[in-house]
């Protein structure tokens, strides 16, 4: 691999995001994401209201957000190495911008919902693939969740799924698993041409 790009929330940070919580106070049913069940909304006020929840629950979750685990080190490695690394996340760039401040994030490039259509479309992921006009097949994605899998998948980039642990419901849709960041490193050889 020649570049790797990575989801925020639940593979790199953890925003503690009840998402119980949240469908239930937006009345989002399981069968959709939020972002996607706020484009279904065709009462201007209610899409204006659900936003404003989702919003403030992202904004709590980037108050709170810490690093997972070995994630720190391993992107920072990589950006030491000079090694192509960015994120794609649902996230709002506010959100995103919270989330730097706090952990000190190393200066990488940021897709956000305001960016590029939400995973899992793969749009986000292209524009980065374009940025450092690599293949898409030399491009890893990184996430915790079937959109991010859906994503990479959509781009024609390995999709790696960050489980902490085994027997998910969405590794059938992974090329790579791995539940340490340590693992990472030895499953994932990123090398510069």
């Amino acid at each position: 691999m020649q570049g790797i790009i990575f989801d925020l929330d639940g593979t790199l940070v953890n925003s503690r995001l009840d998402f119980d919580a949240l469908r239930a106070e937006t009345g989002c049913p399981e069968s959709l994401g939020l972002l996607e069940f706020m484009d279904t909304l065709s009462c201007p006020q209610q899409r204006a209201q659900t936003a404003a929840i989702i919003d403030r629950h992202e904004q709590e979750g980037a108050v709170a957000s810490t690093w997972i685990t070995g994630a720190q080190r391993y992107l920072e490695a990589l950006v030491a190495a000079g090694v192509p690394v960015g994120i794609v996340t649902r996230n709002s760039r506010s959100v995103v911008a919270k989330v730097q401040q706090k952990l000190l994030l190393p200066d990488i490039p940021v897709i956000t919902r305001e960016d590029a259509l939400p995973k899992p479309d793969p749009a986000g992921l292209l524009q980065l693939a374009r940025l450092w006009q690599l293949p898409v097949h030399r491009l890893a994605y990184i996430g915790d969740f079937r959109f991010d899998l859906e994503a990479a998948r959509n781009a024609g980039m390995l999709a790696v799924l960050y489980a902490e642990q085994s027997g998910g419901d969405d590794e059938h849709l992974a090329d790579l698993v791995f539940s340490h960041f340590d693992q990472l490193a030895e499953l994932l050889p990123v090398k510069r041409d």
